[in-house]
């Protein structure tokens, strides 16, 4: 997707504000890394800029921890609307004695919606410094709670348009357009 995940509409507003609104709750630091502070303006969150910009979500990781007053931080991206506050809350019971916290689906893993220890950014600066940017690359490197995703449906990610307008059809109610014999589609009507 070549567009600003961050800022698809969903219900009228950003996606960044559906999830800030979701975290709100859950913690009492909200920080948004980006590299364009002005964008993020409207959101009572503050923005923390890279150190160095352009270097991936693994710069994102590093800022984060950095800018963080607290010892255990949440990581999530951007596109990955729906935040279930229970999960959040068994990943913080599961991060005794680890770097980190990573939910799997099978092998999969999702460390752009984990918890990190503040503890690993020198690791962090190290691996950057090295010029690497995978994160994948990080989690070999730390201790790693895996925390399996049996079951939820809840935890997706925002890859494609498609998926972008799965999502916002769902969230706002849309029936997905028919296909007409002409081949164009349209809407069916809300009765």
């Amino acid at each position: 997707m070549r567009r600003d995940k961050d800022m698809l509409l969903v219900n009228g507003r950003p996606i960044i504000e559906h999830i800030i609104d979701q975290l709100k709750p859950c913690f009492d630091e909200i920080l948004i890394c980006a590299n364009r502070p002005d964008k993020y303006s409207f959101l009572d969150a503050r923005v923390v800029v890279d150190q160095r910009p352009g270097l991936g979500p693994l710069m994102g990781i590093a800022s984060a921890l950095k800018a963080a007053h607290h010892s255990k931080v949440f990581i999530t991206a951007c596109d990955i609307p729906a935040i279930d506050p229970c999960f959040l809350g068994r990943m913080l019971e599961a991060s005794c004695g680890f770097d980190s916290v990573v939910p799997h689906k099978g092998e999969l893993a999702e460390p752009l919606f984990a918890l990190y220890r503040k503890s690993i950014l020198p690791i962090v600066m190290q691996l950057l410094e090295r010029g690497e940017r995978r994160v994948k690359s990080l989690l070999q490197m730390i201790t790693v709670k895996r925390l399996e995703l049996e079951g939820t449906g809840w935890l997706r990610n925002l890859n494609t348009i498609d998926d972008y307008e799965a999502y916002r059809r769902e969230i706002e109610g849309e029936k997905r357009p028919q296909a007409r014999k002409d081949g164009s589609s349209r809407s069916r009507p809300h009765i």
